[in-house]
């Protein structure tokens, strides 16, 4: 255990050794592929940053996306609205005699 792993809980702890790299392990990355899957991931979804307020609240990408489809249900179910029309200013007698 280092020093920097003494104040981390034990959940911590035992998840960071068994998540790191052992020193003897030594990759070839050269004979690396691209993934063939990564393009599909991309086409199908859609990435959306929360800003830490609001990823607070969702604990899940599920619980996100359920929201988001019940605001979209109330908004769809909304009356549809007119803009307002706008009315054209009075003109009393004395602009309509200064123009």
């Amino acid at each position: 255990m280092n020093k920097s792993s003494m104040n981390m809980p034990e959940d911590n702890i035992s998840l960071m050794e068994r998540d790191s790299l052992k020193a003897h392990y030594n990759f070839d990355y050269s004979k690396a592929k691209p993934n063939r899957f990564a393009a599909r991931i991309w086409e199908e979804s859609l990435m959306v940053v929360l800003e830490p307020d609001v990823a607070a609240i969702f604990p899940t990408a599920e619980a996100v996306n359920q929201a988001l489809r019940v605001l979209a249900a109330a908004v769809q179910n909304l009356p549809a609205t007119k803009p307002a029309k706008r009315r054209k200013p009075r003109t009393t007698v004395a602009t309509a005699v200064q123009a």
